[in-house]
């Protein structure tokens, strides 16, 4: 629901009410569809179906719904989100029929006036090609599903890793965030059902200041992106384990450094990032901070609560070499070295 939220940004009082329905509406049918077919709730337009509420009688439906109460308060969205801006507009009705309290009421036009930006939003959304190639909006059956392969990946004992690359996503609209959150949520949600009890997992976040400690934010309010944070802080209990890296600690909060026990730290000048991890080593480790800013190329400190002391090591060089130099910068060969110190200004002004 969540993301959901943040994409199509409802007011909190008019519309994020008819949309949270409206999910739990498209939901059901997938649950329960041939229940709903019988009470004739459900329509089809376009090949695109829908719950209709609308002067219906209530006691079915509620019926079918406190059976699957357990599975529409979960945070899955298994629907077809092509239904949701129908479904805004078939959530706008009265709770009660004037004439038969038993039934549902007729059309709110007050409330379907409100929601008429809500489904403009949508329908833009749905649209809108970044989020279409990576949610699958319309339904193609060639994209690939990231949680099938990864479901099929737990499944194999004999497959070690699964590396899921985000670098091609792009930066607008939060993507990266709101794509990481999701991946986490839906790991913590295997880790939950027992899934990694005998098989642990370790999972492991490159540039992890990118996605820990994030919020993203509609016009009327903030959700904060805390799937990792959680993992950080209950996920060893389920067997889900974390790693991560990065250069800016002062990013990742505190509270969820001091989930670690084991730390790698190579050389740090800023002042607030030594802070930050002097507060979240162990008290017999902190000294360590004064030695940050001498490390050279290649060294690293280990600190951990299954050592006594800190070690200082030595990483042994790669066999392939990253390329992580500095570009320098070069003279420019029209010009030859005599003629160096002879320019004009007229001269370097032609350069730029």
């Amino acid at each position: 629901m969540l993301i959901y939220s943040y994409l199509v940004k409802p007011s909190p009082n008019s519309q994020a009410p008819k949309l949270r329905e409206a999910i739990k509406s498209l939901k059901l049918i997938q649950y329960c569809e041939i229940d709903l077919k019988y009470y004739d709730y459900i329509k089809e337009n376009d090949g695109i179906k829908y719950l209709c509420k609308k002067d219906k009688e209530r006691a079915p439906l509620l019926q079918i719904i406190n059976k699957n109460i357990v599975r529409l308060s979960t945070e899955e969205l298994d629907f077809d989100i092509r239904s949701l801006p129908i479904q805004v507009e078939n959530e706008c009705i009265y709770e009660y029929n004037n004439r038969n309290p038993g039934n549902f009421g007729g059309t709110d036009d007050r409330s379907l006036g409100f929601c008429t930006t809500l489904n403009t939003r949508i329908n833009v959304l749905l649209r809108e090609n970044n989020f279409n190639s990576i949610f699958n909006f319309n339904g193609e059956k060639c994209t690939v599903d990231v949680f099938k392969m990864l479901e099929d990946f737990l499944c194999q004992n004999d497959k070690k890793f699964f590396y899921m690359n985000l670098s091609d996503l792009p930066f607008s609209f939060d993507i990266r965030e709101v794509v990481a959150n999701s991946f986490g949520k839906k790991m913590l949600s295997f880790a939950r059902q027992g899934k990694f009890k005998t098989h642990p997992i370790v999972m492991v976040i490159d540039e992890a200041h990118q996605f820990l400690n994030k919020t993203v934010s509609s016009d009327y309010e903030s959700f904060k992106l805390e799937a990792f944070d959680l993992i950080a802080k209950e996920g060893r209990k389920y067997g889900l384990f974390l790693c991560i890296t990065t250069q800016r600690p002062r990013d990742i909060p505190s509270g969820t450094l001091s989930q670690f026990g084991t730390f790698i730290v190579h050389r740090l000048i800023n002042q607030k990032d030594k802070e930050i991890i002097h507060d979240v080593l162990p008290s017999s480790n902190k000294d360590i901070i004064y030695y940050l800013p001498e490390l050279g190329q290649g060294e690293i400190i280990l600190s951990s609560t299954d050592i006594k002391e800190t070690i200082l090591l030595k990483v042994t060089e790669p066999k392939i070499s990253p390329d992580s130099n500095t570009p320098e910068f070069k003279r420019y060969d029209e010009f030859e070295e005599e003629n160096q110190e002879h320019l004009q200004v007229e001269d370097i002004e032609h350069i730029f």
